[in-house]
């Protein structure tokens, strides 16, 4: 039997060429993706702070807020910083200072995330608001992370990409985004 199909190439450099002035070409719209990306995270972030930690829960009975209070320490918003854009993937990085000049909470990091969160692990354990409320748990972090997982950040990042001309096409879910190892609930 003959053969059905035969392909030889004959001068790869000029194969190989395309295919590097086409990478090299791929890297602005990659670029304009990552950092439309990166602009979502800090807003978003600050805009679950707000609904899920600060609105949640009313004025607390003895504890007097540093969102409410900046003479006693940095708020868990003024500690959101831009998320930046470096080798090819978007950095972003929150780790809250619980230090708080009146109170004397110490917690900080991931460690404050999971007591706001979980409530529970506070020095000073708040029981009720200022309404009588009983404080629950304000998942702050969590709601960020799933929001972003769900699409957000993927939106973004298809919107920066094609607005050079570009097509992208999507394969969905885990396939889309690589998250770092560990980046997770808490």
């Amino acid at each position: 039997m003959d053969e059905f199909v035969k392909i030889t190439i004959r001068d790869f450099g000029v194969a190989e060429k395309e295919l590097n002035d086409a990478l090299y070409e791929m890297k602005k719209p990659i670029q304009r993706g990552l950092q439309t990306a990166a602009t979502t995270f800090a807003p978003a972030l600050k805009q679950h702070i707000a609904d899920d930690w600060y609105d949640a829960w009313g004025p607390p009975r003895k504890y007097l807020r540093r969102t409410d209070y900046p003479e006693y320490g940095e708020s868990l918003y003024a500690q959101v910083e831009e998320a930046t854009v470096r080798d090819g993937s978007v950095e972003f990085v929150y780790l809250p200072n619980g230090q708080h000049r009146l109170s004397g909470e110490s917690a900080s990091g991931d460690e404050l995330i999971r007591i706001i969160q979980n409530n529970s692990g506070w020095e000073y354990k708040p029981t009720y608001d200022r309404q009588g409320r009983e404080i629950m748990p304000r998942p702050f972090w969590n709601n960020f992370v799933e929001e972003m997982k769900d699409g957000i950040l993927m939106d973004a990042f298809e919107y920066g990409f094609t607005s050079g001309g570009w097509s992208m096409i999507r394969e969905g879910g885990s396939k889309d985004i690589e998250w770092a190892n560990g980046e997770s609930m808490l």
